[in-house]
């Protein structure tokens, strides 16, 4: 019996407010489609996507018992595990109880078994050969009596029966481990060398005389063998040496220190961080509507436009990148042909209150799967914000603020990550630097300060809605109004944060110069002509600058504007695609010709017409009505054009583009079960369905992927949604992305993949796995 079917008869067997309380934990094996029997439950929940998602979840203890119980294989039970964790059995039930909760293992029989991904991933980089029993199998009988004699007389026993003795020895992970620790200095580095392939055994043995002679001790030690004319490390004996070097224990929830301070002291900084994180999105955003940031090639912001504004808004780079993120998540920022400029609702999240406007920064923030201040590289290469990527860092700072809650110590629970994320993939020193980015944020934010979370960031982790969120923060963040000055040198001073109306007039009328907390923009001719060419008029703007000063206009500012207004428009430049230039009487002819009306013909010199199509649009139609135009350039000199070949047009390409709208579209939230009607559904019906129409068909077109799979990758084909695949292409590469498949044509998917922004096709049978979308913490 495979471990899912186990598994499967375990949750069969579970009472319905234990599976549903299950069910309640593992939230993405609810979106649809949901598991339809127990087996399918069974493989949604030992899938990789849904055991990544989870780990979350998983503390110091529940790791090591995990991991106790992937080392001791099918011997796993509560008894050998306690041994080999040196913990009482109360304790390890307390954690494999804790680990079941979770669908992270079940009972079979005697023995507690784990998802294979979930025993795989933790045996990671544990390293060794073969099992020892297998080793033996190809030994000779005076290999394996060499083993035996290690540790024991040999004489007159058979191969079958000193197999046995070795592999009993070897199966004693305690005893092996203890014998490990015990081996002299050079012989444990020989071992971790071997362990690890910078020395071969075989090869040290025959022609390198120091790690001959550790290798030869070794062999009569019983810990390496002699099989099929080489020499082999049994994996027991890894296991043991990891097991010496990683010692597994179970140490119980750390106890946090209380913080330095009280809340009520921390109240005005954090006010006050917090509206200056809102007024410094808020700028930005503001300036990007008057002259949107340049995109690159690859997505994001350049390091140049970001030290600009860095520059012009008073802080560092990091916080820029900060802003860009948080307006992005929160879904005020999007890209255009111009670059990337506000979204259609920043206007209504400018008009809210700060407390409002902050509230979802703040939750924006909070949901991030990365360190804005401290992204991780792709490849080697940095990714440019406000592109998202997925990061543990996202998990470490939920965490981090999570465990501090109630008055506790920031730098307590810091301390104690090692417990609380075990699983983390950073070294020492990264872990430390994104930890120390995750607290600059949250006090850049308003959320913590002197070491403790503020009264805002307890409510960011009490509210579930943005909009309890913001009624509490509207409570402890006063409204912002800012002033104007109007200064003779043409410039206006903005001390706080202005209006919507004051920020659209400024930006309409006026070039900003800094935008930190005094922000300066000044007036000109340019800058107030391109405020008439947007249809102001001299009375709204000069009307508009009173309104927001407690001053009279400076009598410059008023001459200026009044000075642009008289002489603009002087000059009138009228559209045209194409110009006409031909005699006098051809002219008239034209003109008065009923099938050259589409030209849009305009008359504004007796020999010249200006008309409103493209000039080829414009030769054909005259061709066409018994004319003989000639093609010419912008200095009239003649185009001789050649023929055109039958390769598409840059035209018809993009009129091809257009119908793959959509590219860069977020995957939307997923339908869900709850999990009282997921655990009632599957209760009821306990049999064993037949796959679906379209699953059958991905099996014929050679698919591997086991029943839940298949079920979600036909639901995403005939509901065109989204679902997560790991894939392997044809090089052997292997990448993990989100898709939204929109047909499928023989054995080939054609989808949108959001990793590559554009449409992409997949063999069926090179998807390893499928998981769907994940909801958002």
């Amino acid at each position: 019996m495979t471990n899912q079917h186990s598994f499967a008869q375990h949750l069969q067997s579970l009472p319905r407010r234990r599976l549903e309380d299950l069910l309640a934990r593992r939230p993405d094996v609810l979106v649809e489609p949901a598991p339809r029997n127990f087996v399918q439950l069974a493989q949604r929940l030992c899938g990789p996507g849904s055991v990544a998602a989870v780990l979350c979840a998983v503390n110091g203890d529940m790791l090591s018992a995990a991991t106790a119980i992937a080392l001791l294989g099918e011997q796993a039970n509560v008894e050998t595990i306690s041994a080999l964790l040196h913990a009482a059995p109360a304790e390890v039930e307390r954690v494999r109880a804790s680990l079941q909760a979770l669908g992270l293992c079940w009972p079979a029989g005697d023995a507690i078994l784990l998802p294979e991904i979930l025993t795989l991933s933790v045996l990671q980089g544990v390293g060794g050969g073969r099992p020892i029993r297998k080793i033996l199998v190809t030994a000779s009988v005076e290999s394996v009596r060499t083993a035996v004699s290690a540790f024991r007389d040999s004489t007159g026993l058979r191969k079958a029966e000193l197999v046995e003795i070795v592999v009993t020895r070897m199966s004693d992970l305690s005893a092996m481990t203890a014998e490990i620790q015990e081996l002299p200095g050079p012989l444990l580095q020989c071992i971790r060398n071997i362990r690890s392939g910078e020395i071969d055994a075989f090869y040290s043995r025959v022609r390198f005389g120091t790690n001959s002679r550790d290798v030869a001790d070794l062999i009569h030690c019983g810990l390496l063998i002699e099989a099929n004319h080489g020499v082999e490390l049994p994996r027991e004996v890894a296991l043991a040496l990891w097991l010496a070097e990683t010692p597994l224990r179970i140490h119980g929830r750390p106890q946090f220190a209380p913080a330095p301070t009280n809340a009520e002291s921390v109240r005005p900084a954090a006010a006050a961080a917090a509206t200056e994180i809102v007024r410094r999105v808020t700028t930005l955003l503001d300036s990007t509507a008057a002259t949107p940031l340049a995109e690159l090639k690859k997505g994001g912001v350049g390091k140049r436009e970001i030290a600009r504004l860095a520059t012009r808004m008073g802080i560092s780079a990091p916080e820029v990148g900060l802003c860009l993120d948080l307006a992005n998540a929160a879904g005020l920022l999007t890209t255009t042909n111009q670059g990337y400029t506000p979204s259609g609702t920043y206007l209504g999240w400018r008009e809210a209150e700060v407390g409002a406007r902050w509230a979802q920064l703040a939750r924006s923030w909070w949901q991030l799967d990365f360190c804005p201040t401290s992204r991780d590289a792709v490849d080697g290469q940095e990714v440019s914000p406000p592109v998202p990527q997925s990061s543990p860092a996202g998990e470490l700072r939920r965490a981090l603020l999570k465990n501090a809650q109630g008055g506790l110590s920031l730098d307590s629970v810091r301390s104690h990550l090692w417990w609380l994320v075990p699983w983390q993939p950073y070294s020492p020193a990264e872990l430390d630097v994104k930890v120390a980015a995750s607290l600059v944020e949250s006090e850049l934010l308003g959320l913590s300060a002197s070491d403790m979370l503020t009264e805002l960031g307890e409510h960011l982790l009490e509210c579930n809605a943005v909009a309890d969120l913001a009624e509490r923060a509207c409570v402890i963040l006063v409204v912002d109004s800012g002033t104007v000055t109007l200064q003779s040198d043409l410039t206006a001073v903005v001390s706080g944060q202005p209006s919507a109306a004051a920020a659209k007039l400024l930006a309409a009328a006026s070039v900003s110069e800094t935008l930190g907390a005094a922000q300066v923009w000044r007036f000109n001719q340019s800058s107030v002509r391109a405020a008439l060419d947007a249809g102001w008029s001299a009375e709204n703007l000069l009307a508009g600058l009173e309104s927001l000063s407690d001053r009279a206009i400076p009598q410059p500012l008023e001459y200026l504007i009044n000075d642009v207004a008289r002489r603009h428009g002087q000059i009138k430049v009228h559209e045209g695609a194409c110009c006409i230039v031909a005699e006098e009487n051809l002219i008239n002819e034209m003109l008065h010709t009923k099938s050259l009306i589409k030209l849009g013909l305009a008359k504004i010199a007796p020999t010249v017409l200006v008309a409103q199509v493209e000039s080829t649009q414009a030769i054909a139609l005259l061709r066409k009505a018994g004319l003989f135009p000639m093609p010419g350039d912008a200095t009239a000199a003649v185009i001789v054009r050649a023929e055109q070949d039958a390769a598409a047009s840059r035209a018809e390409i993009a009129a091809f583009a257009l119908a793959f709208k959509g590219i860069g579209e977020a995957p939307h939230r997923p339908s869900r079960s709850t999990p009282e009607s997921l655990a009632a559904a599957l209760l009821g019906r306990l049999g064993v369905d037949e796959i679906s129409p379209m699953a059958q068909v991905l099996v014929n077109e050679g698919s591997g992927l086991n029943e839940a799979e298949l079920e979600l990758l036909a639901y995403a084909l005939e509901n065109h949604s989204e679902v997560v695949i790991d894939y392997r292409d044809k090089n052997g590469s292997y990448t993990s992305r989100a898709i939204r498949p929109s047909g499928m044509y023989g054995r080939w998917i054609e989808a949108f993949c959001y990793l590559r922004g554009g449409d992409r096709e997949f063999t069926v049978g090179n998807i390893e796995s499928v998981s769907p979308v994940l909801p958002r913490p």
